[in-house]
């Protein structure tokens, strides 16, 4: 409470509707952080605010979402010849296989089991992918998406449940 503009009692537009929680995927098997996020992932569930777990960096998870040399590949330039165009065209996998690959499956389901959150509630994210170098791209947006839908639904969810409870009911 030593914080000026800390209020203990917030309004129903004041209070947190959903909170996200963002781990590396190289911290998902580090005790101490996913320890740390677990006893603060249960204060905030204890006070039903609904959470969310954001994995992050998933494209280093499993080397087969990258390109063969680990690194975004410049865009293929346009002209040259056909051989040359093929081997420039080259791209790592997208994120529209994350939910495919047996690692990534591996490691929600360790973040699962170490961090308390229900797999439906933990969303794999990658940093970079090859169609970042403009734009997002589809598949990535489509992720992010997923889990801005969710959160959005959760915070509704939340805001329903807390108006019930505010909402004096008729006397028969």
């Amino acid at each position: 409470n030593s914080i000026a503009t800390f209020n203990p009692m917030p309004s129903e537009a004041e209070r947190m509707h959903c909170v996200l929680f963002v781990l590396a995927q190289g911290e998902v098997s580090n005790e101490e952080k996913t320890d740390r996020l677990k006893a603060l992932y249960t204060a905030v569930r204890d006070r039903n605010i609904p959470s969310l777990l954001v994995i992050t960096k998933i494209e280093t998870a499993d080397k087969a979402l990258l390109n063969s040399s680990g690194t975004i590949k410049e865009r293929p330039a346009t002209g040259g010849s056909a051989s040359s165009r093929s081997a420039a065209t080259e791209r790592p996998k997208d994120m529209g296989n994350l939910f495919r690959s047996a690692k990534v499956a591996k490691l929600i389901e360790t973040a699962e089991k170490s961090t308390g959150f229900a797999r439906a509630d933990i969303f794999p994210i990658a940093n970079f992918t090859e169609a970042d170098q403009h734009t997002l791209g589809v598949a990535k947006t489509a992720h992010i998406l997923r889990l801005l839908d969710r959160s959005v639904k959760y915070a509704q969810e939340a805001r329903r449940r807390a108006m019930r409870r505010q909402t004096p009911r008729p006397q028969t």
